[in-house]
């Protein structure tokens, strides 16, 4: 009897997760950087945070990987009124402030969020908003928004079509230190094409015809003029690891044998 067997072939889609600096209760942000570790977060959580919390004998620094949207809603709270003038009050006792960033390391340094604060006097908290940002050329922009399109800690987020790579930030949150027009913190990325190299050139004596120039998911195919034969692969596949799956072909002119002559 015979049996038949199947190979499943399974590929795991991986993209490199945001790295930042996590330590908790540090006295200083020298003794975070000696005490704590470099973390690469999960894939959900695409801001590295800096709280800085006030005690009577001085700060307590903490940093971790945040949520977007969490992040934004914490670093709102900053200028909300609480038991002092705000929440986060410069270094008055049990103020606490908290500062996002979205790019590797970005939280290493000792991030002033006593500076971002909005002085607010009253019980009600004005809707501040960001100008709309657009989408990529190429890509897309998902926004997740705080109760109003492009208030304060609203997250954007970019990805680009198949075939092109984003270059830039992977996501912008709508930020204001209370002064002047609030702001998206970082710009639009721009997604540009993958490509596989060399670029394709045409074989001698012969042509070729590509479907989409020398992007990842391009066919290339070839072929010869009259009285020559292609050697090498009639078609080249620019992979997603851009590279090419194989070396450009060669036409080499075909020819016969001597002719046979009886004796």
């Amino acid at each position: 009897m015979m049996k038949t067997i199947i190979l499943i072939t399974v590929v795991f889609a991986t993209t490199e997760a945001l790295k930042c600096w996590s330590c908790d209760n540090a006295a200083t942000n020298e003794e975070c950087l000696q005490n704590g570790r470099l973390k690469q977060c999960r894939e959900n959580q695409e801001s590295c945070q800096t709280e800085v919390r006030t005690i009577d004998r001085g700060i307590l620094i903490s940093k971790r990987c945040k949520q977007g949207t969490a992040c934004g809603n914490n670093y709102i709270q900053n200028p909300r009124p609480a038991w002092k003038p705000s929440q986060c009050s410069g270094r008055t006792p049990s103020s606490v402030c908290r500062c996002c960033c979205d790019f590797d390391e970005c939280n290493k340094p000792e991030i002033d969020c006593l500076s971002r604060r909005s002085p607010i006097a009253s019980d009600e908290v004005p809707i501040q908003r960001c100008r709309p940002v657009a989408s990529p050329r190429f890509g897309l922009k998902n926004c997740s928004f705080m109760g109003t399109p492009d208030s304060l800690g609203s997250v954007c987020t970019f990805t680009c079509n198949p075939g092109f790579k984003r270059v830039g930030a992977r996501a912008t949150t709508c930020v204001g230190d209370g002064l002047g027009e609030p702001a998206y913190n970082y710009p639009i990325p721009e997604c540009k094409p993958m490509v596989c190299l060399p670029t394709i050139q045409q074989p001698a004596n012969g042509g070729y015809s590509c479907t989409s120039s020398n992007m990842v998911g391009s066919r290339c195919s070839f072929s010869c003029n009259e009285g020559y034969m292609l050697s090498g692969k009639r078609q080249l596949i620019c992979g997603r690891d851009q590279k090419w799956n194989g070396l450009t072909p060669t036409c080499v002119r075909i020819s016969c044998n001597p002719a046979h002559n009886d004796p």
